[in-house]
């Protein structure tokens, strides 16, 4: 699937609702009715969504689309969530698209490891509707400060990554067993402790 949906209703007269294309969610997720109840929440509150159901299709399809927001799945059947965000953040036009990582598992590690490839937020399956639009505004606002404080003197330079208190977050450095955050491709312990979960 390479185009992104707009699966709302259309406008009043019958023509096409409009979507911005600065507003484009990636929902990256194996179960095909999770892939649809995200898809119609975010259309229906004015996203537009692009839908992929592999690790590979997620990686080819952000390469493409360049989102906004990724919502990914952690459990998918070629590569976990854990590997398609360290791939994400190793590409330095997609090093700075918001992550947020969805899942049913609930242990710890799970959790740090996201962090540790590069997550920028985490949630539980069921997804809460009222909780993931807030997440999303919040992900949203936070993106056009980032623009907004980019230097216009080097297209090519980092923008300044930021919490949902609007913090500055340090840049990212490898992970060590004493210092479980961010790290780069290689990954950190706490992938390598937890390896690929089953459902």
């Amino acid at each position: 699937m390479n185009q992104a949906l707009d699966l709302r209703p259309s406008a009043p007269g019958g023509e096409p609702a409009l979507v911005t294309p600065a507003n484009l969610i990636l929902v990256a997720d194996d179960e095909p009715l999770t892939r649809r109840l995200l898809a119609r929440q975010m259309t229906s509150i004015g996203y537009q969504v692009a839908l992929a159901e592999t690790g590979a299709e997620t990686l080819r399809q952000a390469a493409t689309l360049n989102p906004d927001v990724i919502l990914l799945d952690v459990l998918m059947p070629d590569m976990d969530g854990f590997e398609v965000c360290r791939r994400l953040r190793s590409e330095p036009h997609l090093a700075d698209v918001p992550i947020i990582m969805i899942t049913g598992l609930e242990d710890r590690d799970a959790y740090l490891a996201g962090l540790c490839a590069g997550a920028d937020d985490f949630m539980r399956k069921p997804v809460d509707r009222v909780e993931l639009e807030i997440r999303l505004s919040n992900i949203m606002r936070l993106n056009r400060y980032r623009r907004r404080r980019k230097s216009p003197q080097s297209a090519s330079s980092s923008l300044i990554r930021m919490d949902q208190c609007g913090s500055p977050i340090p840049p990212p450095r490898r992970c060590s067993p004493a210092s479980p955050r961010r790290a780069g491709r290689g990954g950190c312990w706490v992938s390598r402790k937890i390896g690929s979960a089953g459902k």
